[in-house]
């Protein structure tokens, strides 16, 4: 292989490698905001501990869990944030969600007892929803409340 060639191989594999990343970072950093930017840091971290402890789980990637069917109500074809998503990395919290994004190794998974899942404590009460009946809470962050799943 002469330099030539091996320069353009180590110029794709970086842009490969930032392009993967980049986005990794955008859908992490968009599920966070759509899922929680009305519950202010603590609550957009709880939503990004919940993203890792599913990923470390089920042996996946951050977007991969972040873009599971059903998983993340944010990426369902008929929820209203669905359209938003490029619109919310526009918002003065999209700022915190990107520090969120490129830092998962970081976030420490206890700040919600290495829960699996959550949803709003409202629709929580309401019984509505049959993974959730019977479970209790194992933290509460925003308007959140964090199930442990088995």
């Amino acid at each position: 292989m002469n330099i030539g060639t091996a320069i353009i191989s180590l110029l794709v594999w970086l842009l490969i490698t930032f392009n993967s990343h980049g986005s990794e970072h955008k859908i992490v950093a968009q599920t966070i905001l759509a899922e929680a930017r009305g519950d202010g840091r603590a609550g957009m971290y709880a939503v990004a501990a919940c993203i890792k402890v599913r990923a470390q789980k089920r042996n996946l990637s951050f977007k991969q869990v972040c873009l599971q069917p059903y998983q993340f109500s944010c990426w369902n074809k008929n929820d209203p944030n669905r359209s938003k998503m490029d619109l919310l990395l526009t918002l003065p919290q999209a700022e915190y969600a990107w520090q969120l994004a490129r830092n998962m190794d970081k976030v420490n998974t206890e700040a919600i007892n290495q829960a699996t899942h959550y949803m709003t404590v409202k629709l929580w009460k309401t019984g509505r929803v049959k993974w959730a009946r019977g479970q209790k809470p194992v933290a509460f962050w925003g308007s959140h409340a964090f199930f442990k799943l088995k």
